[in-house]
């Protein structure tokens, strides 16, 4: 949702020859304007003619427009799988300690937790001196705290 709502914002407000300019379609776009601009405009069809032009032209870039939206929202998406990257250090809208009191976001600690053990050890979290564990000849685990 978030990475729509960024998406949107980019682009509802840009204007038709950005978006044709970034979309890639200024060619297209300027081949109907080029029709438009040979219409006889006292032919008896040139309201007709011109209102179907327009048409595509409008056309071409709500479709232009939808598809930018899209690449974008997911390339967003894609970023906010590290989210204190994208909006604390790329977008700079947020400190880090207000980025985790915001109300979207929702951290799984049980994951986390497991994630960190899997990914650093047990050790590391257990052993503040040198996050190593011992293990001892009754089978137990020593862990070094100072």
């Amino acid at each position: 949702m978030i990475a729509q709502e960024e998406a949107d914002y980019i682009y509802d407000d840009m204007n038709d020859s950005d978006i044709v300019v970034d979309a890639g379609v200024e060619d297209e776009y300027a081949d109907i304007e080029a029709q438009i601009d040979e219409l006889d405009s006292d032919a008896e069809d040139y309201d007709a003619k011109l209102a179907e032009l327009e048409g595509r032209m409008e056309k071409i870039v709500d479709d232009a427009r939808e598809n930018l939206k899209d690449s974008k929202s997911d390339e967003i998406e894609l970023a906010l799988d590290d989210p204190v990257q994208y909006f604390v250090h790329e977008q700079g809208t947020y400190r880090i300690e207000d980025l985790f009191k915001a109300p979207f976001i929702r951290i799984n600690t049980e994951e986390a937790a497991e994630d960190a053990v899997a990914t650093d050890g047990v050790a590391h979290f257990l052993s503040t001196y040198d996050g190593n564990e011992v293990e001892l000849p009754s089978g137990a685990v020593a862990y070094r705290t100072n």
